[in-house]
């Protein structure tokens, strides 16, 4: 019986890959200390994120009765299954040159795929040459290159249209140019893929003094060389800036006190007060230790 074996008679010489099934493993067995980074391979499904989802765009065409854009359909993320008046885009005139421009709203660094969808095929609906042109101001367009095209039938009649671009294009602004080969070319959603990770980079105008404090800077990075007298005014000196620390007899010296200053001349000092050379002198040093707190000061703030 099962109370007859324990785990020591079983050892791993026991059990080969033959004993164990799927059926034996469930859910709960693995635990995320079970998958490492080994288990991952670039075999693994990319991640595509669609930068047009939900972005403002403009179109320029003539357009079916019923079946004209609203700013919205083209960039809602959905394919419809056929043309149902509210989720395509009717445009109308054979060999018109139809224009739709998606605003992403930041550059991306990474666009690699460009999917024109919902288009429908059947009687006097037809697709025609493209032209897809990208801009990072929306003013200077570059017409995109070496881009490969499939036909995806999506849904009975309905088509989708994707654009493998060679190379990974940097752009805000996606420009796509649609002459049609018949009188109606009727479009569903336009989408505009990258890896979701990579965008335009930061510049050193995007940083302001909001984003840097105290704890950013240590007294390490800042030097006497970063410090100089005019970095100090009058207003950066408090009286809660000195204390009597601050001041030592070592700041005093003879220049500080000239033969000019007192003379046998000078009016009787009151023995009960302190004399005006005291004053003078105090006056300096308390001067000099402020600057020195103040420089201190700054350099930890910086």
């Amino acid at each position: 019986t099962s109370d007859d074996v324990t785990s020591d008679d079983v050892t791993s010489d026991d059990v080969t890959s033959d004993d164990v099934t799927s059926d034996d493993v469930t859910s709960d067995d693995v635990t995320s200390d079970d998958v490492t980074s080994d288990d991952v391979t670039s075999d693994d499904p990319v991640v595509k994120e669609n930068y047009a989802k939900d972005k403002n765009y403009t179109v320029s065409g003539s357009f079916l009765s019923g079946k004209a854009d609203d700013g919205v359909i083209l960039t809602d993320g959905i394919i419809p299954e056929s043309e149902i008046a509210g989720s395509i885009v009717s445009f109308s005139g054979t060999g018109a040159a139809n224009t739709i421009i998606v605003d992403l709203a930041k550059v991306y660094k990474d666009i690699n795929q460009i999917v024109v969808g919902g288009v429908v095929i059947e009687n006097n609906r037809k697709y025609g040459s493209i032209v897809i042109e990208i801009s990072a101001d929306g003013e200077n367009y570059t017409v995109v290159e070496g881009w490969y095209e499939s036909e995806e039938e999506y849904a009975g009649t309905t088509y989708n249209y994707i654009y493998d671009l060679a190379s990974d294009v940097a752009a805000q602004y996606i420009k796509i140019t649609i002459v049609s080969t018949d009188y109606v070319l009727t479009v569903g959603d336009i989408q505009v893929y990258g890896s979701g990770n990579v965008v335009d980079d930061e510049s050193s105008d995007d940083v302001t003094s909001d984003d840097v404090t105290s704890d950013d800077v240590t007294s390490d990075d800042v030097t006497s060389d970063d410090v100089t007298s005019d970095d100090v005014t009058s207003d950066d000196v408090t009286s809660d800036d000195v204390t009597s620390d601050d001041v030592t007899s070592d700041d005093e010296t003879s220049d500080d006190e000239t033969s000019d200053d007192e003379t046998t001349e000078d009016t009787p000092v009151d023995p009960g007060k302190p004399g005006d050379s005291g004053i003078v002198m105090f006056v300096v040093l308390a001067v000099i230790a402020l600057a020195a707190l103040v420089v201190c000061k700054k350099a930890r703030r910086a």
